[in-house]
């Protein structure tokens, strides 16, 4: 309950932030913000490469066998691995840049410049998360990142425009989002900390080099398909389209997010349980919790399926009129999100439970599935298009793997099944 209700206080607190920032920006200037925050935000998949899974997946069973040297040897390792991944990313990225620039000079280009320092920082607080994640400390783990980084801005964006009067642009924004990084991050490494520390007597930590990057290679295409249902489109519209088409999909998106969140945030809950359960192999109590958590939420994804699809213009309206042109695309996208509720904690199921191979297959098909439709559909039907294209890949990589997790571990995570 608590998890749900965090999820909850950090979706309508999203949406508070991009309705203000909506209003006082305008639609070009919000969409430059939404643009790079989202590229840095699809980068961090690469420079993570799979890690956070990793220690959510094998903290859990490293505590229940006593295996403590392996447990602090991996929460060390994921650390190592991210910087190496953050300095190779960010030279990529900046040549890039210069690159692009030098054939044809791209506009509000410092903003490129100040998105990628977001990289490290982002990288290593959401690592802490999947670590506290892992230790169980589910509250911890999530508070961050969804409650006081969005609350800081607000309240950093409310002092600056509105007691000092400082007309906000997209730099603006992108210096205090950069700046409540850093304090959400040194927060969530002093829980961090606490947890780690009752292992202290740990003398020599065991690293699993080999084993553990194996398994990353598997998970971080995971990851990245999971980031392309949900980013992708908003990229790609960018650039075939334009930022302000890029910014009112993007609303439109987040906006049908609100019917999976109640799934989200079961996963966050349940996917170090499925790691435990399945290692001590208790597959009857795993399956009584994928049943019950899965059919509570099917009840809240109904409701809210129902709300956004009857109220969905008022609601677009609430960011501005011009937001209103995304109606149709939300529609669309709120029936992927619907699938995805309906085949259950599929993904988390297939990853905690070594299915990680099988997972990866269906996300590399997903994943070029949903780049061709994007690229036929958004110059023929603009965001609508993109809407297509995501809830059709969404919607087929989530039937595929629901039939692999039931052929090869006989549990089922659908709330629609007939048994258990």
């Amino acid at each position: 309950i608590c998890i749900f209700l965090i999820h909850l206080s950090n979706v309508v607190i999203t949406f508070l932030f991009y309705i203000y920032l909506s209003r006082i920006m305008g639609a070009n200037n919000f969409g430059f913000y939404f643009f790079i925050v989202t590229l840095i935000t699809t980068l961090a998949i690469f420079s993570k490469n799979g890690l956070d899974l990793l220690v959510i997946r094998f903290i859990p069973k490293y505590i229940v066998k006593n295996k403590y040297n392996k447990l602090i040897g991996i929460t060390k390792y994921v650390n190592d691995r991210a910087i190496k991944n953050c300095m190779i990313i960010f030279t990529i990225y900046v040549s890039i840049i210069f690159l692009l620039n030098q054939f044809s000079p791209i506009e509000n280009i410092s903003i490129y410049f100040i998105g990628i320092l977001f990289l490290p920082i982002l990288t290593l607080l959401q690592l802490n998360q999947a670590k506290l994640n892992g230790f169980k400390e589910i509250i911890l783990s999530q508070l961050p990142e969804r409650i006081i980084l969005p609350l800081s801005i607000i309240i950093f964006v409310y002092f600056l425009s509105i007691i000092f009067g400082i007309k906000l642009n997209s730099l603006n924004i992108l210096y205090i989002h950069l700046l409540t990084l850093f304090i959400v991050y040194f927060i969530s490494n002093f829980w961090l900390n606490r947890e780690i520390n009752k292992y202290s007597f740990v003398e020599k930590p065991i690293y699993l080099h080999k084993e553990w990057e194996s398994i990353s290679k598997n998970l971080i295409l995971i990851t990245v398909g999971h980031m392309i249902f949900t980013n992708i489109d908003v990229l790609m519209i960018g650039v075939i389209l334009d930022k302000e088409n890029s910014g009112i999909y993007g609303i439109a998106s987040r906006i049908s997010v609100f019917i999976a969140f109640g799934l989200f945030a079961i996963n966050t809950v349940i996917a170090p349980q499925i790691s435990k359960l399945y290692s001590e192999n208790n597959i009857n109590r795993l399956k009584l919790l994928l049943l019950t958590s899965s059919r509570y939420n099917l009840i809240f994804t109904i409701l809210f399926f129902v709300l956004i699809i009857y109220f969905n213009l008022e609601i677009l309206n609430i960011f501005g009129i011009e937001f209103s042109r995304g109606s149709t695309a939300l529609i669309i996208l709120c029936a992927g999100q619907l699938v995805n509720v309906i085949t259950g904690s599929v993904g988390v199921l297939m990853t905690m439970t070594g299915l990680e191979l099988y997972a990866a297959r269906i996300i590399i098909f997903s994943i070029i599935l949903n780049i061709i439709l994007n690229l036929i559909l958004i110059p023929f039907f603009g965001i609508e298009g993109a809407a297509v294209a995501t809830t059709f890949t969404v919607s087929i990589s989530n039937i595929l793997m629901l039939y692999y997790s039931i052929r090869e571990t006989g549990i089922n995570a659908s709330p629609l099944r007939l048994s258990n």
